[in-house]
Order: structure tokens, then C-alpha cells, then sequence
């Protein structure tokens, strides 16, 4: 068995930064001189420690240097490397190539590390080969990914043990430009070939459904009410979407649909913000964080909101999730996702968790 791994070595750099993405080559470099660096080697790193145990059943072929090789050796593989790359500034043709010729050495599957960009590249290559995204980018609307990158090894074991279904699974992605601008253009660009087993990969996001003014409006009571009810001094934090921006809406404020602000007092304090703005404000401050899941997908961490940081939820005050009824019912299993980077964290946040539903009512879900 041959399985081939392909890294984009910027992959979710623009998530911790606050840019919805990493795709503007522009706005990746002034990240990445303020410090901002891409969690694709740490991710990279923690689906193939779940192979490590199962290393002599099968031959791990990689993409060279930054674009597979070198995670690999870190995590004490020795990969055949196939084809070049001339620097390490890697582009979408390179993903692409180096797709091509890991199919041509004869791989059974391809593992790679990136977002939807990433599976748009692969896709263009090799549409036909089974392949498994390792999740590491913002967008993250495609359902070619494994829920964490654990699970996207546990994947790869159940595929050599011959336990998976190959199933087409959607390739969506958006315009960024349109993104940074609070709409959601998402397309379909088509499909990969996908080893699917149970529950390890993620749903394709919903995007753009309307949910019932009322229940909404009787929602941002709710989080008003228990935001009145808070000690003087603290902030709030709310993740993107249109639930966090009816409570914006109820106190006649401007919420960024797709991105992360702080209010205190009732203001907006910060607006659109990233990891070290969030990191900087809530110094020394208590303070809350109020998100609601991802439509379809169910992610409440991990999912476009990377700015809210792991380091951030361990000195959280509260957590809150917030969702009306309907909301709930829709997602696969009925269940919460968590996905922060760290997964001393995501442990931390697992188990059952009350969901604020509405004025004064919640709900009993389970977090996975």
C-alpha cells in the first residue's frame, strides 16, 4: 500500500490573522511579518502520529522539502520523495504536479494538508484517485476532510485495513475578496474521491440559510440577558455568523458577519479582530466567548474562527454556544465539533455542554 502526502506549507495562516483565508499572496506575506505563521506542520504532525504504530503496512511517498517531506521526517518517516520544487515558495501549479506524479508512482491514496484551495488543486490532478484532506485551512466549506487531523489517520488505518467506502465527496470553496466583505459566494467545483468511514470526515457547510427572525431575535435576548448578568468589567467575545449578529442587531450595533468582535458595555470595542488583537485586549480582563456552529457541520472551534485561539479558551471566563432549536437538529449527529490545535483543549471542551436555544431556554448536545 502507497499513500501520498502533499502538504501547502502556508495552509491557515490567514485563520489566527483574521483574513478568511490564506489564497491573497499580498495579505499571507504581511501575516506572516506580523508574526503569523501556519499550523500545517503541527496538523500534518498530529494525523501521522496516529500511524506510527501501522508505519511497516504501508510505503509513505511525499512531495519534497516544505510540501510534505520534511513533516514527515519529523515525525520519524523516511518517505520516497517524488518530483521538485523550485523554492519554497510553493504555488497552486506545484500542488498540482506534484499530485499528478504521486498518482503516476503508482499511490493508492493521497493525504494532504491544506483547505478547499488545496482540494481544488488536487482535484485538478487527480480527480479519480482516492484522497483525504487533513484539515489545516479557514475556509473549510469542503466535505473531503476528516474532522480533526486525529481522525484523518484513523481514516488512513481503516483504508489499508480495507474498511472504507470510496464515496464522491463535494469541493466547495468562495471568493475571498467578497468574503473579507461580509458576503459568502460559495461554489461547487466539483469532486474527490474520498475514503469514507462513519463519522471521521466533515459535512459540507451550509451556507446562506435563513433562520426565523423570531427565534433569533428571542436568542439575542437570551445572550443580552446573561451578558447583563456578568461582572462589571467583562468582555465578550463573538465568532462569526449570522446568529452571534442578530445579538449585534438586538443592541443596534454593526457586527463583522465573518469575523470576530469584542464588545464591553454594550460597544463594539474591537472589531474583525485576530489572535494578538484578541490576545492583547483581554489582558489581565475576564471575559466570555459566545459562538454558534457551523450550519451542517456542527464546529463550534476550528472552523473560520481560528482567531479565537486555544491559548484564549483556557483563560476564558465562559464559553458559550448559541443556537436556535432548528439549528441543532440539522447538524450530522446531533453533536458539537471542536478542533482547536490542541488537543488538550479539545479534550477539555468534550463531553455534554448547555446550549443557549433562546430567552431563558437551552439545550442539552454532546461535544465531539
Amino acid at each position: 500500500m502507497r499513500i501520498g502526502l502533499i502538504v501547502n506549507p502556508i495552509a491557515g495562516i490567514g485563520g489566527a490573522a483574521g483574513l478568511k483565508g490564506s489564497d491573497d499572496r499580498a495579505l499571507v506575506a504581511a501575516a506572516q511579518k506580523q508574526g503569523f505563521s501556519s499550523p500545517v506542520r503541527q496538523r500534518i504532525g498530529e494525523a501521522l502520529a496516529v500511524l506510527q504504530d501501522i508505519k511497516g503496512s504501508f510505503e509513505l511517498y511525499s512531495a519534497p522539502a516544505v510540501m510534505g517531506e520534511a513533516i514527515a521526517q519529523e515525525q520519524g518517516f523516511a518517505p520516497r520523495v517524488i518530483g521538485k520544487i523550485s523554492s519554497a515558495k510553493t504555488t497552486a501549479e506545484d500542488t498540482s504536479r506534484l499530485a499528478a506524479e504521486l498518482k503516476a508512482a503508482g499511490c493508492d491514496l493521497i493525504l494532504f494538508g491544506g483547505g478547499d484551495g488545496t482540494a481544488r488543486d488536487i482535484a485538478a490532478a487527480v480527480a479519480d484517485l482516492p484522497c483525504l484532506g487533513i484539515p489545516s485551512g479557514v475556509k473549510m466549506h469542503s466535505a473531503c476532510f476528516a474532522a480533526t487531523p486525529r481522525r484523518a489517520g484513523e481514516v488512513v488505518k481503516r483504508f489499508i485495513n480495507g474498511q472504507c467506502q470510496i464515496l464522491p465527496r463535494e469541493i466547495m470553496d468562495i471568493d475571498e475578496g467578497q468574503f473579507r466583505s461580509g458576503r459568502v459566494s460559495a461554489k461547487l467545483y466539483g469532486y474527490l474521491m474520498v475514503p469514507v468511514y462513519e463519522n471521521l470526515l466533515q459535512g459540507k457547510k451550509n451556507s446562506g440559510v435563513i433562520w426565523e427572525a423570531a427565534a433569533l431575535q428571542n436568542l439575542a435576548r437570551g445572550v443580552i440577558a446573561e451578558m447583563e448578568a456578568a461582572p462589571v468589567g467583562t468582555l465578550f467575545i463573538f465568532g462569526p455568523g449570522t446568529t452571534t449578529a442578530a445579538v449585534f442587531g438586538e443592541l443596534g450595533l454593526n457586527k463583522t458577519l465573518l469575523g470576530v468582535d469584542v464588545l464591553s458595555n454594550k460597544e463594539v470595542i474591537a472589531a474583525d479582530c485576530n489572535e494578538q488583537d484578541l490576545k492583547r485586549i483581554t489582558q489581565n480582563k475576564s471575559f466570555y466567548v459566545f459562538v454558534t456552529p457551523i450550519g451542517g457541520q456542527g464546529y463550534i472551534f476550528g472552523r473560520g474562527n481560528q482567531q479565537i485561539s486555544a491559548e484564549l479558551l483556557i483563560n476564558a471566563a465562559q464559553i458559550r454556544v448559541i443556537a436556535v432549536i432548528d439549528k441543532l437538529i440539522s447538524l450530522p449527529e446531533q453533536a458539537l465539533i471542536v478542533d482547536t490545535g490542541n488537543e488538550a483543549v479539545n479534550q477539555g471542551l468534550r463531553g455534554f455542554c448547555r446550549v443557549l436555544t433562546g430567552y431563558g431556554t437551552e439545550a442539552m448536545i454532546k461535544i465531539i
